[in-house]
């Protein structure tokens, strides 16, 4: 008599199941470190963004510009002569900016604007 029976038996499919397991216990954290990366890497070139734009519209308006940051509540802002000229964009969650303790660069937790001036 022939057994022609298909499929997979019980016990290669723990061995896959467990085989699969293992490889997601190795893959779920190296995932959750990119994933920081990648919001680390957007934030930075949103900002950057913030910048080239600040600078751009100084030198096409013939007007100062400038980016504001505020430390404290974890966004920034394009200003036009210490005036608003967007609205403030926050710094998506678990990213944040920090300013050193010298006297060039302000208090940790407070604020700062990166000026620009209409000569480039």
């Amino acid at each position: 008599m022939k057994n022609n029976e298909s499929g997979f038996s019980l016990l290669e499919l723990i061995v896959v199941v467990a085989i699969m397991a293992v490889m997601m216990a190795i893959a779920v954290p190296y995932y959750h470190q990119w994933a920081q990366n990648a919001r680390y890497r957007e934030a930075a070139r949103d900002v950057l963004s913030t910048l080239r734009s600040a600078r751009a519209e100084a030198i096409a308006r013939n007007l100062s510009y400038g980016v504001t940051f505020d430390l404290t509540n974890k966004k920034y802002q394009l200003v036009q002569n210490a005036t608003a000229a967007s609205s403030w964009t926050d710094f998506p969650p678990n990213v944040g900016m920090a300013a050193g303790t010298d006297k060039a660069c302000g208090t940790p937790g407070g604020s700062f604007t990166i000026s620009f001036n209409p000569n480039g």
